[in-house]
């Protein structure tokens, strides 16, 4: 099982540290398609052949848990 990363893009583009946790998925991700009616991420998986499905909600929620603990 391999991880996508997610990032923070303004940390990222001012230089410092933005990577703000990894969510698990297939082998070799290869694309990733948002579905914003569903909020829902497709992520294909090339060598398992299969498809990742992601609650977009998901990530908010991993994301703010991850700023808190960066803010004490």
């Amino acid at each position: 099982r391999e991880t996508l990363s997610v990032i923070d893009i303004e940390q990222a583009l001012a230089g410092r540290s933005a990577c703000l946790g990894q969510i698990g998925v297939g082998s070799f991700p290869r694309e990733i398609i948002v579905d914003a009616r569903h909020r829902l991420l497709y992520v294909t998986n090339f060598d398992s052949q299969s498809l990742s499905i992601i609650p977009i909600e998901s990530l908010a929620h991993a994301v703010e848990s991850v700023r808190a603990n960066l803010k004490r």
